[in-house]
């Protein structure tokens, strides 16, 4: 699996991931805010690990990490959905 998540907050997706005895994996970050995820270098880095059966999914800090606004959101869980990998949240509504 891959992590997402804001620099200062990667330790804070790790530490999530651990405590539930997942696998750590490849760390994604941009250093900007992108109006919507396909935009982010970062997240497109995420989309290809899984895309290429090198990661089943991502751990986000937020929802909001995974899109800018809900219907980007919900548009990031159906890619995901068709490859059948998954997103897990950390803290739902945070930025």
């Amino acid at each position: 699996m891959c992590f997402y998540a804001p620099e200062q907050s990667l330790a804070t997706v790790t530490a999530f991931a651990e405590e539930r005895g997942w696998r750590a994996g490849p760390r994604y970050t941009d250093d900007e805010t992108w109006r919507t995820c396909v935009a982010r270098p970062g997240w497109g880095l995420v989309r290809q690990q899984v895309r290429s059966g090198r990661a089943e999914g991502v751990v986000v800090l937020s929802d909001l990490d995974a899109g800018a606004v809900r219907c980007d959101f919900m548009e990031q869980l159906a890619w995901f959905g068709t490859h059948l990998a998954f997103v897990a949240v950390v803290e739902v509504g945070r930025r």
